[in-house]
């Protein structure tokens, strides 16, 4: 939800992207594991409609990318279970870091007047974590196929204060704009393929 410096809200939401991570770690003992991870997730797009005081549909559109890196500790809980659970390796893990997320601008279409408004682009970098449940599938040795739940939160999307531009058909005009800021998080299914050297 995208708050403007007017206090004006838009509601709606980031929907999907694909993801893309590689990462290094470390095995602990049988059951701690720890790794250092970098994603990169190219395109979340919002889609939602603000509530500016003005008559009819004003619909925001927005794009963000993200960089994170996370430290991440895992629990594998084979090793704790009464059966054997053949090729399967349960596991939890929760972990932080920091996210840089890039906001490609809002554009706000409002239906009744009509006009378009751009607003600017912005960078926020700060803290970020994640909390994961899932099953290592053993396919050899050193080879290990992994699915896991995956939630997180990559802290906030802002823009940043300045000129928007507004598109009418009489023309083109620059507005003085406060920035906006929205909370950005996920939650989905990462798939992956673990080598133990």
């Amino acid at each position: 939800m995208p708050l403007y410096g007017c206090l004006a809200r838009a509601d709606g939401g980031y929907g999907s992207s694909v993801a893309l991570s590689g990462g290094i770690g470390y095995r602990i003992d049988p059951l701690f594991r720890v790794d250092l991870t970098l994603g990169w997730r190219p395109q979340f797009r919002f889609s939602g409609d603000a509530d500016f005081p003005v008559a009819g549909g004003q619909s925001v559109r927005g794009d963000v990318s993200t960089l994170t890196g996370m430290v991440t500790g895992y629990l594998d809980l084979a090793p704790l279970l009464p059966v054997d659970l053949g090729p399967f390796e349960p596991f939890v893990g929760a972990g932080i870091g920091v996210s840089r997320n890039r906001l490609e601008g809002n554009t706000l279409s409002f239906s009744a007047i009509p006009q378009v408004v751009t607003t600017p682009d912005g960078t926020w970098t700060g803290f970020a974590w994640t909390a994961t449940a899932g099953t290592a599938i053993r396919l050899g040795p050193q080879l290990a196929l992994e699915i896991a739940y995956r939630y997180t939160d990559f802290g906030r999307v802002e823009s940043d204060r300045g000129a928007a531009t507004r598109y009418r058909p009489s023309g083109t005009v620059p507005l003085a704009i406060d920035g906006t800021r929205s909370d950005l998080s996920s939650h989905g299914i990462a798939i992956g393929l673990r080598y133990a050297f």
